[in-house]
């Protein structure tokens, strides 16, 4: 059993800045490195694993006790021949995937990864040690057929000891048997996995050695590891050094350090030694280091030392280790009063987002220049910080944040998936753990965090979260030099102690329920719009808790594309596709198809262009977002949700996975400079000539205080610039990182439609700027009334746009009847069927049994399953009080899903989908129409389809139920129901030369638009919100007159493309093209407005949200009045 004995050895720097050169010394430890282009890689795909007892490290008393698994065919078969040749570390995926769909299960199970080892001979009598950094997921080590380790932990370091396998002077053969059991590609880390009986941890669904490897051969007596532990002086440090005396007695040596700048190696700026008495096995000795002129590691300067150590018999060297550090002090600071975050003694404001961990080409590590690239680009945008989320970090990330300036959060992964079972518990706490001492000496990394989103039936369950504070406990004290969190979300109240805020601060031992506050607002609009910022107290950032850690851990999710063209670009340049390339390869083709087919080249030029232009869209919004916290002094740290999207999820990444920034990175790093000028319209629309108000803040990160002068200019679309204002303005600086210079100031604008620029600059006494910034607004001028043409309105009853159209023109709109004579336009705002109603249980397929097959879950999230039942249809209202099911407790939120199949009665064009008051998704013939997950208003969601008669249609509904009651009832319309045949009012374009104008549920039209027009319908799909929605954008055409064209639908569009769940795209063949809908997963490119001939007259169709805001009162509803506006005139010119 090894002892662990404490030796505290101070010692105060000798040496300054004119220190010596330290002399060259030559490393008695002897290390081999096993990374790169060395080993083969083999799928065994008969070999069994799903029902292997496992062991966890505890169980391990005896490596002889455990099986010995060979290769399928023997160990004859780890020849190069039967493998491919790989480099490590890798993954099975990377090397083998073809698939342009990508599945965690297609490589799941065995692979042996083997290449060959040998030492030098005079190294007899020395241990060996191997040291893998990451394993994905089981680990079997083999030297030679022999099993010398066994590791079931996964992505995290251990050791093995090969001590009594190795002969130096002898090459072996050294074999990894891995094994993956699965796991998944998108966020989720919270749903437990089953290995046979044996309940683990979710991860990415990758196998292989994911880690770098190396081989040392070390004395009996060596360094283990070195702990470079940062001190509330920040010129101080700890290097607290574990020395492992393998040896049965007392071992006498002297420990000797010295430290050097990373990059000045022969200088030395602190030195020491001491001679230990060393007992058998685990000994930490403490060296204080105090170094008054170092130069501290910052985000701007991140200064790097290394402390070298070295362990000696007498005057004999016998062994030495290395550690790169850096002089820093991360700590919360005034919580209780004034709470901040300090970086060496300065407040820090972070800026991060969330990343999941998911590389290109490689999947799951992470290789240098990706890396380098990821913190160049997070630096580049005006972050500060980037969290890994939901999955442990990687060593060579932290590398390079600690060379290149950034600071990281970081999570070990899969925590909240484990109950009280102790299996999961054991390898959950000791990746932790293994994670807590592997990187605490990176400068880079400044905050723990257990879980994300603590919440469901495991947070309620008290005893288990007694159990996993104590897990914090236990962990922390590995590194208690920084602060832990059990959970980033969910706080709730200031003056509340709650489970989501628990944490411990730096050096201190005392648990804390109080004073750091972290809340998620994930989801995301459709675009920034004005409702996000009223004023500087009614806005979206204001908060006035200023007594905790003020965190928004996870903001504002947009989905927008990857840099697809560059992602093109890199693939065929690299010459791998990795596991990823073939998916983006194929989703390249049809955006180059699309782009071409829409002859988009006239407008944006090249597709790297339209791509980036829809980026800007998520950019903006999080830019806008970081500004209200800044400019308003409100908080502590925004958290963007998230960094890289990939494959099938994650879409509002602000990169893509190959590291692109989506948009132009200047659209966000506005918004993070460290010293502005905030310019905020209380709207950013107005009615030309018109007033808008205007607040002006400083955001101010770099101390700039005095009194200075505050000029601002507007600038019209055709380039007038007027000076708007000129005073005398105070600014603090200090800590006080947001103040409001200007309030609720009327400034005029006049001129034509267009964007309009007001811009601002604080001058200094000599009229030099010291600080600037600008926004823009939208001016339009009024023109409603001028809506020409004779034209009618088919819809329903007090319908909207014919109100509106009264309102600005005096006249009735005539409702539509077959019989008026020739109209030069016709609005439609009604389906072509009549409104859906219920599905009665006749028609659902029975006959074997009940039609649907329901599943309940626990929660309200499709997680927990609580067991299936049946039901002969799908109309089911959920009262408050009463069980839903039997399998589920009244007044419990839940979810479900029904899967059935409906028979179509009789051939001919349907209506179909779903009725609900609660979050919902659906999917016909395996076509989703619905997907509003958080929905909780009365809704109904339908899309049109041909059945023939008898034929049988797959029906899925997922619901979500978030409040007491709900309901839930499959709807259609049947064919031949509608108070005017279709055909009749498609036939006034064919014959009459009428402008159709399809404004509304246009998707119900198309079939029967498609044999009078030819478009070549065939589809549409819903365009989503959050991660995996989508966003909009608009060529140049008549109809947008005044408005902005050939760009993404950003804010100045947001009343036509918000409920991004009801806006749809159509696949459409042949049409003239006018704006374009995105839909990142399930990939689809689609149209949300256009136009084609259609016999004599022709039809302009758009699913955008037009009728809506006509009677609107927002400024934000202008855009729609001018849209609706140009379509009339565009109607009555027949050009």
């Amino acid at each position: 059993m090894r002892t662990l004995k404490t030796i505290v050895l101070a010692v105060t720097a000798m040496l300054s800045a004119s220190a010596h050169s330290m002399p060259p010394v030559s490393s008695p430890r002897y290390t081999l490195s096993l990374d790169g282009p060395r080993w083969h890689m083999m799928r065994d795909t008969a070999a069994s694993w799903e029902h292997d007892r496992l062991y966890l490290p505890e169980e391990i008393t005896s490596i002889e006790y455990l099986p010995v698994n060979a290769p399928t065919g023997g160990w004859e078969m780890l020849t190069p021949e039967n493998a491919v040749s790989v480099s490590v570390p890798g993954t099975v995926e990377e090397y083998l995937t073809t698939s342009k769909r990508p599945s965690p299960d297609d490589f799941k199970g065995v692979s042996w990864w083997f290449t060959t080892v040998s030492v030098p001979g005079n190294l007899k009598g020395r241990r060996a040690m191997l040291h893998f950094e990451s394993v994905r997921m089981r680990a079997e080590v083999y030297l030679d057929g022999r099993l010398v380790g066994y590791d079931i932990i996964g992505e995290s370091p251990f050791d093995v000891d090969i001590t009594d396998a190795l002969v130096p002077g002898k090459t072996h053969t050294l074999a990894v048997r891995v094994t993956n059991p699965g796991g998944n590609f998108h966020w989720q880390d919270f749903t437990q996995m089953r290995w046979g009986d044996y309940k683990i941890p979710p991860g990415r669904g990758f196998g292989g050695l994911v880690g770098r490897v190396r081989l040392d051969v070390v004395d009996a007596v060596y360094i283990e590891d070195i702990y470079m532990q940062n001190q509330p002086v920040p010129t101080r440090v700890k290097a607290i050094v574990n020395v492992r005396n393998t040896s049965p007695k007392v071992a006498v040596r002297t420990v000797g350090y010295t430290v050097t700048p990373k990059n000045v190696s022969d200088k030395v700026v602190a030195r020491g030694s001491r001679k230990l008495y060393l007992e058998p096995g685990d000994n930490s000795v403490e060296l204080e280091i105090d170094v008054p002129d170092a130069r501290l590691w910052d985000i701007d300067s991140p200064e790097l030392y290394q402390c070298d150590v070295t362990l000696s018999d007498g005057k004999r060297p016998v062994d030495s280790d290395r550690r790169t550090f850096g002089f820093r002090w991360f700590s919360p600071d005034g919580i209780g009063e004034e709470a901040v975050l300090r970086l060496n003694g300065r407040r820090v404001m972070l800026r991060s987002a969330i990343s999941w961990g998911y590389w290109p080409a490689t999947g799951l590590h992470a290789r240098p220049d990706m890396a380098r690239k990821q913190i160049a680009v997070a630096k580049s945008m005006g972050l500060n910080m980037l969290n890994f989320h939901r999955s442990i970090g990687s060593p060579v990330v932290l590398e390079q944040a600690d060379s290149m300036g950034i600071l990281y959060y970081e999570e070990p992964g899969a925590i909240h998936s484990a109950d009280h079972d102790p299996f999961i518990r054991a390898i959950v706490n000791t990746k932790l753990k293994r994670m807590v001492k592997r990187d605490r000496s990176h400068p880079s990394l400044v905050i723990y965090n257990l879980i994300n989103e603590l919440g469901g039936v495991r947070a309620a369950d008290t005893a288990l979260m007694a159990k996993r504070r104590a897990d914090l406990v236990e962990a922390r004290s590995i590194d208690p030099s920084r602060v832990m969190t059990l959970t980033s979300g969910w706080a709730s109240n200031e003056k509340s102690e709650e489970d989501s805020k628990f944490h411990m601060r730096p050096f201190d031992p005392v648990p804390y329920f109080r004073g750091w506050y972290d809340n998620h607002r994930a989801g995301g609009p459709a675009t920034w719009h004005d409702a996000l910022y009223r004023n500087p107290i009614d806005q979206l950032m204001y908060c006035d808790n200023h007594t905790e850690v003020y965190m928004r851990g996870e903001e504002g999710a947009i989905s927008t594309p990857p840099r697809i063209a560059l992602i093109e670009r890199a693939i065929d340049s690299s010459g791998t596709d990795g596991w990823d390339g073939a998916f983006w390869r194929d989703q390249a083709r049809e955006w180059h198809s699309y782009f071409r087919r829409k002859n988009l080249a006239a407008g944006f030029g090249n597709l790297d262009s339209l791509t980036r232009s829809l980026g800007d869209i998520q950019l903006y919004h999080q830019g806008r977002r970081i500004q209200g916290m800044r400019m308003g002094n409100l908080g502590d740290a925004y958290v963007i949700n998230g960094w890289e999207s990939m494959l099938y999820d994650n879409h509002s990444g602000v990169v893509d996975n190959y590291r692109n920034c989506k948009g132009n990175v200047n659209t966000i790093a506005r918004f993070t400079r460290p010293l502005y000028v905030a310019v905020s319209p209380r709207t950013q629309f107005v009615r030309l000539p018109g007033t808008v108000e205007v607040d002006f803040h400083i955001v101010n990160e770099a101390d700039l205080n005095g009194r200075f002068t505050l000029v601002v200019e507007s600038t019209a679309p055709d380039g007038e610039k007027r000076r708007l204002l000129s005073r005398d303005v105070e600014v603090a600086g200090g800590d006080t990182f947001g103040q409001l210079l200007a309030e609720a100031e009327p400034l005029e604008l006049k001129g034509g439609d267009g964007l309009y620029t007001i811009s601002a600059r604080l001058t200094d006494a000599s009229g030099r700027t010291v600080a600037d910034g600008y926004e823009e607004v939208l001016g339009l001028v009024p023109d409603e009334a001028a809506l020409p043409g004779r034209g009618a309105i088919y819809g329903e009853p007090d319908d909207p746009v014919a109100r509106y159209y009264k309102s600005v023109t005096g006249r009735e709109l005539p409702a539509y009847d077959p019989s008026m004579e020739r109209l030069d336009w016709l609005i439609v705002t009604r389906p072509a069927l009549d409104e859906a109603t219920p599905i009665p249980v006749g028609y659902f397929d029975n006959a074997s049994g009940p039609a649907f097959r329901v599943t309940w879950f626990h929660d309200n999230d499709i997680f927990a399953p609580a067991g299936t039942s049946s039901d002969n249809c799908l109309d089911r209202r959920f009262v408050g009080g009463a069980q839903p099911d039997p399998l589920i407790p009244a007044n419990q939120e839940f979810s479900a899903i029904w899967e059935g199949t409906l028979v179509a009665p009789e051939s001919g064009n349907y209506l179909i989908g779903i009725n609900t008051d609660r979050g919902v998704r659906m999917e016909v013939k395996g076509q989703r129409i619905a997907d509003d997950w958080g929905n909780n208003k009365e809704a109904s969601f339908t899309s049109p389809f041909y059945f023939e008669k008898g034929e049988k249609v797959d029906i899925m509904v997922q619901y979500r139920q978030t409040r007491p009651d709900g309901k839930v009832r499959l709807v259609w319309t049947m064919p031949g129901t509608s108070e005017i045949a279709p055909e009749s009012v498609v036939d006034r374009a064919v014959s009459d030369g009428t402008t159709l104008l399809l404004l509304k549920s246009p998707e119900s039209w198309m079939q029967f638009l498609n044999p009078a027009a030819g478009i070549g319908y065939e589809s549409n799909f819903t365009v989503g919100t959050d991660w995996v929605g989508g966003v909009h954008f608009v060529t140049d055409h008549p109809v947008l007159s005044g408005l902005p064209v050939n760009t993404a639908m950003n804010w100045p569009y947001q009343e036509l493309v918000k409920e991004g769940n009801s806006r749809l795209g159509f696949k459409i063949a042949d049409e003239r093209f006018i704006a374009g809908a995105y839909r990142s997963w399930p990939f689809h490119l689609g149209t949300a407005m256009g136009e084609t001939p259609c016999g004599k007259g022709r039809v302009l169709y758009t699913t955008l949200r037009l009728c809506e805001p006509l009677l609107s009162p927002e400024p934000a509803a202008e855009p729609a009045r001018k849209l609706f506006g140009n379509i009339i005139r565009w109607a009555a010119s027949g050009k």
